[in-house]
């Protein structure tokens, strides 16, 4: 899993090598209701984890993820990577370091 770019204020990350073909997602950066929520459950990694689940669909801007042609829905994208729990937890990390990396490191969510 590699971060592409976030030129257009959005993290967009390659999970090919995770899915054995083409597939990526592209999120935006949370509001600060949904900040305060991962801040709150910063030592518990599997509170953050269901917390970024909650705001997954919501942070999901754009994404190549179908079924038979259809694109699939963002609550439908969030429940299919959610079934592989070791790639949901690597997307989460690829996002917190792009919020990083866009903030200049004055964020602490993790």
């Amino acid at each position: 899993m590699n971060i592409k770019s976030h030129v257009t204020g959005t993290c967009r990350v390659d999970l090919s090598e995770v899915y054995g073909e083409e597939c990526w997602v592209e999120l935006k950066d949370s509001n600060v209701e949904q900040t305060l929520c991962i801040k709150e459950c910063k030592d518990d990694v599997k509170a953050q984890l269901k917390v970024f689940k909650e705001i997954f669909p919501s942070i999901l801007t754009d994404h190549n993820l179908d079924d038979d042609g259809r694109k699939l829905s963002n609550e439908e994208v969030t429940e299919f990577l959610w079934e592989s729990p070791w790639s949901f937890q690597l997307l989460y990390g690829e996002w917190l370091q792009w919020l990083f990396r866009l903030t200049g490191g004055h964020r602490n969510d993790s």
